[in-house]
């Protein structure tokens, strides 16, 4: 070993003492503050918000109407898709069948079509309002005849639904959740038809 790397060794040792004394300080003065209640119910305060954050910061980011979507959609989905037997469907759109040309090394797709009545219809898909599994019906008639379903072409955005039954099921029943968010899907059908005839 070298003198200078003797005196580098001896500055790094003694800056570890300084920062030992410090500590023992630091110590000292932690050791005094935890006798005071107000420093107690601080640390108390403060491990039972890490405690929380830690559990929920994420999945709710401290915001209600995230809670309730979270705690509903979890019921919900738990249940098996294949189970589902919820009162509600929405129409989320048609899809028609596209027979590429194999020629052309395209692959065969369905794609979103405006209604039944395309020359290429292949299905209707809907959702369920409460778990979201999602169904393809072929024989959509008959499917819109034996189920509930709120169908406007202009109104695909089931999640919004989904979000606001959610949140009318956290203060009401569900009879009269369903009947409230049927009234403003039925509401909204409403207005988009005027719109369309002015």
């Amino acid at each position: 070993m070298t003198e200078k790397e003797r005196l580098e060794v001896v500055k790094i040792v003694k800056q570890d003492i300084a920062e030992l004394r410090k500590i023992v300080i630091y110590e000292a003065e932690y050791a005094a503050l935890l006798s005071d209640e107000k420093v107690k119910s601080f640390l108390q305060l403060q491990e039972e918000i890490e405690k929380y954050n830690l559990g929920n910061g994420q999945k709710f980011a401290k915001d209600v109407n995230r809670m309730i979507y979270y705690e509903f959609f979890n019921r919900f989905s738990g249940i098996k898709k294949e189970q589902c037997k919820h009162d509600i469907w929405i129409y989320v759109g048609s899809y028609a069948y596209n027979n590429s040309d194999p020629y052309l090394c395209k692959s065969n797709y369905n794609y979103l079509c405006d209604d039944e009545n395309h020359k290429a219809f292949s299905y209707n898909e809907y959702e369920c309002l409460e778990c979201g599994m999602k169904i393809k019906i072929e024989d959509w008639e008959e499917f819109e005849r034996t189920h509930f379903v709120l169908k406007d072409r202009n109104q695909l955005d089931v999640n919004c639904y989904r979000t606001r039954y959610y949140q009318l099921l956290y203060t009401n029943p569900v009879t009269i959740s369903q009947q409230m968010i049927i009234d403003e899907f039925n509401k909204k059908r409403n207005e988009f038809s005027r719109k369309k005839t002015k």
